[in-house]
């Protein structure tokens, strides 16, 4: 895997992938990345991820932010990447 996309909502993460799968790259969205259940498949080249912090306290939002980032990139990602709501919405 290439790159890792860190969203604070689905529809970030989602959003954030979309070019990346409409230029043909391998492409998956990730819901529960700390859930253990998420394959990793050997041709996919980016995994957007739903870290889904918006609701939780800057301090929570920030600690689940550093683990699912150390996850992917003990997972393999050379970048990561860290998605802002377009709106401001939630912990920049």
């Amino acid at each position: 895997m290439t790159l890792a996309i860190l969203a604070d909502d689905l529809t970030g993460a989602c959003d954030a992938a979309a070019p990346f799968a409409a230029q043909g790259l391998v492409t998956v969205v990730v819901l529960d990345p700390l859930g253990g259940a998420a394959p990793r498949f050997d041709d996919v080249v980016v995994r957007a991820i739903d870290a889904d912090t918006r609701r939780l306290s800057f301090r929570r939002a920030a600690a689940r932010t550093v683990a699912v980032a150390e996850l992917e990139r003990t997972g393999g990602a050379r970048s990561l990447y860290k998605k802002v709501d377009s709106t401001l919405r939630g912990h920049v």
